[in-house]
């Protein structure tokens, strides 16, 4: 089974002071707060292509709702995502 992750991705910029892990910006539930407040990037480029973070080198956290409750997932022992275009440390 694919799913294409193409399309519009949701992120959020770690500022230096804030630790987004040790802040759990994972949780579903901070996740769900920030995430109508998110800045958007359509995915098949990179956020340099972003005139704004042209420069940008840091922690930026990414986000992206995806439906799998049409796939029988039943026979699966593992799933796994399998990203092709990140970045040299992620």
């Amino acid at each position: 089974m694919n799913i294409s992750l193409n399309g519009l991705w949701k992120y959020f910029i770690e500022p230096l002071n804030i630790d987004g892990e040790q802040e759990s910006w994972f949780s579903p539930n901070k996740v769900k707060s920030l995430f109508d407040s998110m800045d958007s990037i359509e995915i098949l480029n990179t956020w340099n292509s972003i005139s704004k973070l042209s420069r940008y080198e840091g922690v930026m956290w990414f986000f992206k709702e995806i439906s799998i409750k049409n796939y029988d997932l039943s026979s699966l022992e593992d799933l796994f995502i399998i990203f092709e275009g990140i970045n040299y440390y992620s």
